[in-house]
């Protein structure tokens, strides 16, 4: 692909289609429409490395508008694991630039209470490969085990990064780790 082609993905663009469609649609749609067009874009060789350079180690917030959307690029050198959690009172969406990730799907079996978190099982685990991406809507319990040199792209309606717990997301501990085949 030449580099003039190149410039129709871009993470202004990218933004633009993100902020029409959570403005004309409904969530749940607007959400499903960014998933397809944030897949299309990771497609790109030039957006993922202009969006997630390799001078990135860990998370870097490559949009944010106040209170709201929020375009987070991760590189990881090394693999990385998250514990299963939720992202609040908000969504978020996953793509993958570069390498595969494994993600998990995880069913709440016990509500957190009393200061302790809540118990979950694992439901589903699945590989996002590069170009791919995936909507989870708000309440919706993930974690995902990257490997090394991954480059991700993160879309949430507003930026849990700044403080999970104040968006109300929540960690889980796992009280079984295989998938339930019934």
């Amino acid at each position: 692909m030449n580099r003039t082609l190149a410039m129709i993905f871009t993470l202004p663009r990218l933004v633009t289609a993100c902020e029409d469609y959570l403005l004309t649609q409904e969530v749940d749609t607007a959400c499903l429409n960014i998933t397809k067009t944030l897949a299309r874009y990771l497609r790109s060789a030039v957006f993922v490395q202009d969006t997630i350079p390799d001078e990135i180690n860990g998370r870097h917030t490559a949009y944010e508008r106040y209170k709201g959307l929020t375009v987070l690029a991760h590189h990881h050198p090394k693999p990385v694991a998250s514990k299963p959690h939720d992202h609040g009172c908000t969504w978020a969406i996953y793509g993958v630039g570069a390498a595969k990730t494994a993600m998990y799907d995880w069913e709440l079996v016990e509500p957190a209470k009393d200061g302790q978190r809540g118990k979950v099982k694992l439901k589903r685990s699945y590989w996002i490969m590069p170009g791919m991406a995936f909507y989870f809507p708000q309440g919706a319990i993930h974690s995902h085990q990257t490997y090394d040199d991954s480059k991700l792209i993160r879309i949430e309606g507003m930026n849990i990064r700044s403080n999970h717990f104040k968006v109300g997301g929540k960690y889980f501990d796992p009280i079984s780790t295989e998938v339930d085949s019934t």
